[in-house]
């Protein structure tokens, strides 16, 4: 974190346990309030919180709002995340304006039905990947596990089968990878 973003966190930690907040343990990001049942999830300056009713998201909104916080309720994106909440008081969390965006950094076309193609798992006699490839295949797929561990659980079987050659990555695995993206 720069030290801009670390002093926002530990004065803004403070605000919030004097509020009655008790940051968690096993995620220090992590602030509860025991008596209302809130949830503030804080990840550099941007915060997401959830409240059980109505008085308690108001407060929030009063705290953040005095410290000139910009709020966004309906629609908004968290950690590469699309949140949208319903009329119904449903969420729906999806990924799609990472994977756009990341895909088209990437020059990915074509679509495909299937995460991955039947020979997955076939012998592998291609050559090996020079430097440059190799990262771009590792950057690629640890950019789309990010997503599938979030999002996209539908194609965690084949990240994981080629997240296990990112070490020495050949030129099957490279298509097996373009297949991928490209679901």
């Amino acid at each position: 974190m720069t030290e801009s973003a670390t002093l926002w966190f530990k004065e803004l930690s403070v605000m919030l346990q004097q509020l009655g907040y008790e940051r968690q343990e096993a995620d220090p990001c992590l602030f509860i309030h025991p008596q209302h049942k809130s949830a503030v999830n804080i990840h550099v300056d941007d915060c997401m919180c959830s409240c059980v009713d109505d008085e308690s998201a108001e407060a929030l909104k009063c705290f953040f709002r005095t410290h000139k916080c910009k709020i966004q309720e309906k629609e908004f994106i968290f950690l590469g995340m699309d949140v949208k909440l319903s009329e119904n008081k449903g969420i729906t969390l999806s990924m799609h304006t990472f994977l756009n965006d990341k895909l088209r950094n990437m020059e990915v076309e074509g679509s495909e039905k299937y995460p991955h193609n039947l020979d997955l798992l076939a012998g592998d006699t291609s050559e090996a990947l020079d430097e440059a490839e190799a990262s771009k295949y590792v950057s690629r797929g640890m950019c789309f596990m990010y997503a599938g561990l979030r999002s996209r659980f539908d194609v965690l079987y084949t990240l994981s089968c080629l997240s296990m050659h990112c070490q020495s990555p050949t030129g099957k695995n490279m298509v097996d990878l373009d297949h991928l993206l490209n679901t």
